[in-house]
């Protein structure tokens, strides 16, 4: 589907469909996993633009999806974006990139040696608050949105970067059992990727970036890089990725700390109740379009039961105790 359009958002939330495509065609870029990439320069072209000469007027309480990829952070999106307030971003790295040319882990705008996974309060300048205000502040004027959502997973390690930008966001975290994870992506990546662009990035970049600037800093380090050199695919990767991005999302921080944390398999089991929690952590009123959209697109979660004996023995005690921190029996 395109710009995650389909025949249920249409018919649902008909009027939220022209800001859905105007953010996928004006705002967020392509990606090297898809087509269209000769449209990025003009894309750049109009959010540099913006940046110059909108007014500087902030967002008001924009929303942050967190959580590492294939947990349901699209899905959680795409039901944000129905509601009748709301412009939905997904994964917007071409705003990113502008904002910060070092956050481009996936390699997509940035192909430069450098890149930084995380992001702390200490790096955001003047410059560059004032730069992501404008561009968000002038996206909420465009689509005629009240509040913004944002979806981007990298953005799950700079929690206090995001509060440093902008003071009065929302962080709204989804986790997922790391089996259904690591299955969803070895999925992704079979019908996505490509020899040169994947899951892990333009050349691995995303893989290196993560082994050579988070692995060391974990307290079983030695273990985790001998678990990486010796990773038999994507699914040994992305239960590594899980981890990492899991001990950052729930790293207690006074300064970012989480507004809620969603668990997908309860989403999935009753999508009405877990995103009224949802609405109202963020501060949305209820939407009955919210509602019957989750009634509609939301299912079971066929790769929960994914077994846990496919994570190799080495990663299963900081696995374990993870899931019992983040509530999982």
């Amino acid at each position: 589907m395109v710009a995650q359009v389909d025949r249920d958002y249409v018919r649902l939330a008909r009027s939220r469909t022209f800001v859905r495509l105007a953010s996928y065609s004006l705002f967020e870029g392509r990606p090297a996993t898809t087509r269209g990439q000769w449209f990025n320069p003009i894309v750049s072209a109009h959010l540099r633009m913006a940046s110059r000469l909108a007014s500087g007027k902030a967002p008001d309480r924009p929303i942050f999806v967190l959580g590492v990829g294939r947990s349901g952070t699209t899905l959680l999106g795409r039901l944000l974006a129905v509601h009748p307030h709301v412009g939905f971003l997904n994964e917007p790295k071409a705003m990113w990139h502008l904002i910060d040319p070092l956050e481009d882990v996936t390699g997509f705008y940035n192909r430069s040696a450098v890149a930084m996974m995380r992001r702390g309060s200490g790096d955001v300048t003047e410059e560059m608050r004032e730069r992501a205000q404008r561009l968000f502040g002038y996206y909420e004027r465009v689509t005629r949105s009240k509040r913004i959502v944002d979806k981007y997973c990298e953005l799950s390690y700079r929690r206090e970067y995001l509060r440093a930008l902008f003071p009065d966001c929302v962080l709204i975290a989804i986790v997922r059992r790391p089996s259904a994870v690591a299955r969803s992506i070895e999925q992704w990546s079979a019908a996505h990727g490509s020899p040169d662009e994947d899951w892990w990035g333009v050349h691995d970049r995303k893989w290196q970036v993560l082994c050579d600037e988070l692995l060391p800093g974990q307290p079983d380090a030695a273990l985790l890089v001998r678990a990486a050199q010796e990773a038999r695919g994507n699914a040994d990767r992305a239960v590594i990725e899980w981890i990492v991005g899991m001990r950052d999302l729930t790293r207690e921080t006074p300064a970012a700390a989480l507004d809620l944390i969603v668990r997908y398999e309860e989403l999935a089991a009753d999508p009405v109740r877990q995103m009224s929690r949802v609405l109202e952590a963020c501060g949305l009123s209820p939407a009955v379009e919210v509602e019957q959209m989750a009634k509609c697109v939301v299912r079971d979660d066929s790769r929960g039961t994914a077994p846990d004996d496919e994570i190799p023995d080495v990663l299963r005690p900081a696995v374990r105790k993870l899931l019992g921190g983040l509530g999982y029996a």
